[in-house]
């Protein structure tokens, strides 16, 4: 630490500080740091074949080539990158995408789901089979 950053004034010489930025006067290199007042989210229903992904190693097309502009600003998240049809894209804080997939949040969720073949044997979970 090297004294760039303050709160309300005080020089911040500890890693880990918390501050809250809606209610605290928080600076760096004497600059006041602003939140936004407004987040803009994106939900897509994501095109099959496109990844949820900024940048993919295999060069196949990602959801933000969906998007143009909003390339450096937003984060695509879903729970699966690839089989999802539908994600979310949302600021580069990853607040939302946390609160919403983590399991320590509890977040109900319903998956809709078509079924090409039903099967009538396999292990029993509850009322339904499992293969």
């Amino acid at each position: 630490m090297n004294g760039r950053v303050s709160v309300n004034g005080i020089t911040v010489l500890e890693l880990g500080t918390r501050a809250d930025p809606a209610r605290d006067d928080i600076r760096v290199d004497g600059q006041r740091v602003r939140i936004a007042s407004r987040h803009r989210y994106i939900l897509l229903n994501k095109p099959r074949g496109y990844m949820t992904t900024r940048k993919d190693p295999e060069r196949r097309p990602t959801v933000l080539d969906l998007l143009p502009g909003v390339r450096s600003t937003f984060t695509p998240w879903a729970g699966s990158i690839t089989t999802r049809r539908a994600c979310c894209c949302s600021p580069t804080t990853g607040i939302l995408a946390a609160r919403l997939l983590h399991p320590s949040h509890e977040v109900e969720r319903e998956y809709a789901a078509r079924v090409r073949e039903c099967r009538t044997t396999g292990p029993s979970i509850g009322s339904g089979a499992a293969w």
